[in-house]
């Protein structure tokens, strides 16, 4: 059941991603950021009335407010990234996440890496080498340093990063509530954190209007369904695990740009994001 929950989230997630590069070309990052979590918390709050909410411990605590400062951050990245790049090239980034968990998971969750999800790592990077090989002819390390260099991958190789050390976090948070209560207070703390944002935004006044609302809830309400998913996933598995089934949302964000951006340099995209999956599918089975 847990791997039918992190693909669910996997696919949601390429919605959500989908959703924003669309709505990214006309609204500001400001009232999206806000619209993705408020209208999220639209989808999980009739569910979490007809639940019995626990105790909720310090440790919870500290894990939620870690997680939502390093969130907040990551949303503000992944749309400023939509801003900048092709999905079909953002999307496999995200990839490397499973590649942080290596190192945030030991320190946090105990779990130590093997030789196995060392070779994961390298296939990941041969991966990230191949999604940008387009740049060999500027030096042979172009490549790999484009993920830094340029505006739009850098900040999604942000985005993985801060998700690399949140998810662990989300883990914790989860097994000290529940999957539903964690998703819940985290979206409720989300969306207060970009109210300031919202109250700049020059779009704020199209939240009263149909044609503005419906597009701001498209992003929210798989944001929605993407956190519930994965945390379900979470509380029945290692989050390492639940991570790289999710991390296959790269393969169909390639195929969005494709279909509906009519983006270019697919196949060489595709190759790339799947070298970088199998590289995260072999960091899974290390565990």
């Amino acid at each position: 059941m847990w791997f039918l929950y992190a693909f669910a989230a996997a696919f949601s997630e390429s919605l959500n991603s989908l959703a924003g590069k669309f709505q990214i070309a006309k609204y500001d990052i400001g009232i999206l950021a806000w619209a993705q979590r408020a209208f999220g918390l639209l989808i999980l709050l009739p569910f979490a009335f007809f639940i019995t909410w626990p105790s909720l411990n310090t440790t919870f605590w500290l894990a939620t407010l870690g997680s939502a400062i390093l969130n907040i951050i990551a949303s503000l990245l992944y749309f400023k990234a939509l801003r900048l790049a092709p999905l079909s090239l953002l999307a496999p980034i995200v990839t490397l996440t499973p590649v942080i968990l290596l190192v945030t998971s030991p320190l946090m969750t105990k779990e130590i890496p093997s030789l196995v999800g060392i070779l994961g790592v390298i296939v990941s990077v041969i991966g990230a080498y191949i999604l940008q090989s387009n740049l060999r002819n500027e030096g042979f390390w172009r490549p790999l340093t484009s993920l830094v260099r340029d505006p739009g991958p850098r900040n999604m190789l942000g985005v993985a990063v801060l998700w690399g050390f949140s998810s662990p976090l989300d883990k914790i948070g989860v097994v000290n509530s529940s999957p539903l209560v964690y998703s819940t207070i985290i979206h409720i703390l989300l969306c207060v954190a970009f109210v300031p944002l919202l109250l700049r935004s020059k779009f704020k006044m199209e939240l009263f209007q149909w044609n503005g609302l419906w597009r701001f809830a498209t992003v929210g309400v798989f944001s929605g369904l993407t956190s519930i998913f994965q945390m379900t996933a979470i509380s029945l598995a290692h989050v390492a695990y639940v991570i790289s089934v999710k991390r296959t949302s790269s393969l169909f964000g390639i195929v969005w740009g494709k279909m509906l951006f009519k983006e270019k340099e697919i196949q060489r995209r595709f190759l790339g994001g799947a070298i970088m999956l199998a590289g995260t599918i072999l960091i899974l089975f290390a565990k």
